[in-house]
């Protein structure tokens, strides 16, 4: 994936996040969405400052999470990721 494509995915996750940080039932959700919502953000950086790799590491982790609070299923963060590429 190019640098502006994972920052692509990357704002449609920061996205989401945003509008489930408002719905989390508890603080210990709410937490983990404001991680996330750092991870994507510091995510986004790393691509600025050339670190490419551990950008994607990070988007990994990020769909991991996302894919463990049944945010989105693997399938579904397949086509986010080939939708970028394509």
């Amino acid at each position: 994936m190019r640098d502006s494509q994972v920052r692509a995915v990357l704002e449609m996750y920061r996205n989401k996040l945003s509008v489930l940080m408002h719905t989390a039932q508890s603080p210990m959700n709410r937490n983990d969405i404001r991680h996330l919502l750092h991870m994507c953000k510091e995510a986004t950086h790393y691509l600025m400052d050339n670190r490419e790799q551990k950008a994607h590491r990070w988007l990994g982790f990020i769909q991991g999470a996302l894919w463990r609070m049944d945010v989105f299923t693997i399938n579904e963060m397949r086509k986010h990721n080939s939708r970028a590429i394509g």
